[in-house]
């Protein structure tokens, strides 16, 4: 099983702009075969 994690900055006060980037992040990671 293939896991991953994200480290990222976040922008204090944005939630929308946190949530878009964490979104793409997981995205990557799935399609590298991340599972969890």
């Amino acid at each position: 099983m293939r896991i991953a994690a994200v480290q990222m900055d976040v922008t204090i006060g944005q939630p929308d702009a946190n949530l878009a980037v964490m979104l793409a992040k997981l995205k990557e990671a799935a399609a590298a075969g991340a599972k969890l």
